[in-house]
């Protein structure tokens, strides 16, 4: 007789499998680069923090949130762009966070919106935003309004919260509404949210000024020839992508 696990068991057994739970050591060896990235995080930057999987976004998001909570006691709200992306940060949604839900049309982005949530927002000092990359710049930019609006500050992006972003453009990119060729569309409501563009593409990404913060050591590859290859696939070299099948076929027969 076959033995059916429930379904909270699956899904600890598939969390534990998860490609997003990151492998990777504890804050006393953290790499340079995550060590710099902390520290402009501290110092109350702007921040971008980038770089290919595996190389420590998700323990430094974790560092830096604990960091500021703990040592400079800042409110610190913390979210990402999909559902199972923000439980691997004990965050939420960004449409959560912002209590607005899926966004159909422009002016609903602040309907409903609870005077609760509201003094939230406003108490906020921090955001922090993982995989970015699947955030559209059309959204950041009506983000950045909705922050400014609720938090009565418009001269300044998200109403002046100190803004950390996490993610990596080389891999997934936010999904329009009406697919890749919306922009050729002619008669579109203009009063729509079409998620287009990318975020760096927005005008909130270049008012941010954000610093920059890549990371390269790469912790979840012990083999670095094989990292090696990974990277240059990610960077979309054609070459690398027949070197890597030579490589795994190789290792196959040591």
């Amino acid at each position: 007789m076959t033995t059916i696990e429930a379904p909270e068991a699956l899904t600890e057994q598939f969390l534990h499998l998860s490609l997003l739970e990151e492998i990777l050591p504890d804050e006393t060896t953290l790499s340079d680069d995550q060590s710099v990235a902390i520290s402009n995080i501290l110092d109350g930057k702007n921040c971008y923090v980038y770089g290919p999987g595996g190389t420590g976004k998700t323990v430094l998001l974790k560092t830096a949130v604990q960091k500021l909570r703990e040592e400079q006691k800042k409110n610190v709200a913390v979210c990402a762009t999909t559902g199972i992306a923000s439980e691997s940060i004990d965050g939420v949604t960004i449409h959560s966070l912002a209590g607005c839900g899926v966004v159909e049309k422009i002016h609903f982005l602040g309907k409903g919106l609870t005077p609760a949530r509201k003094e939230v927002i406003q108490a906020y000092d921090v955001l922090f935003i993982d995989e970015i990359s699947m955030l559209s710049g059309e959204m950041f930019d009506r983000l950045s309004e909705h922050f400014g609006i609720i938090r009565q500050n418009m001269t300044e992006p998200f109403g002046g919260l100190q803004v950390v972003v996490f993610g990596d453009f080389l891999q997934l990119q936010p999904i329009p509404k009406l697919g890749v060729n919306n922009s050729r569309l002619k008669a579109v409501c203009p009063a729509m949210m079409l998620d287009r563009g990318l975020c760096f593409q927005s005008f909130t990404w270049d008012m941010l000024e954000f610093t920059f913060c890549e990371l390269k050591k790469v912790f979840r590859q012990e083999d670095e020839k094989f990292a090696s290859l990974l990277s240059r696939v990610r960077r979309g070299e054609q070459r690398a992508g027949k070197e890597i099948v030579e490589y795994v076929k190789s290792q196959r027969n040591i």
